[in-house]
């Protein structure tokens, strides 16, 4: 479960680092082939443009504590 749960995060930070538009990575397939039905649900709304709840666990780094401000933190740069 924790294999899986890295996999998925990473593929979401992923998309959280991109300039624009996500679906620019569908359109020119250079995103891994997603291993199971959950992250290839996510991937389908990711391209087709609709919303994608990503829920953030953790402690001190999910809190932003060591970052300049809380808008550095990695949930806050998921919302960007």
């Amino acid at each position: 479960m924790a294999g899986f749960a890295s996999y998925l995060l990473a593929v979401l930070m992923s998309f959280a680092t991109l300039q624009g538009d996500p679906s620019a990575l569908c359109e020119y397939g250079s995103f891994p082939t997603p291993p199971d039905r959950v992250i290839s649900n996510t991937v389908a709304k990711l391209c087709s443009g609709q919303p994608v709840t990503i829920v953030a666990i953790g402690s001190s780094s999910t809190e932003g504590i060591g970052v300049s401000s809380p808008k550095a933190a990695y949930p806050a740069l998921l919302q960007e």
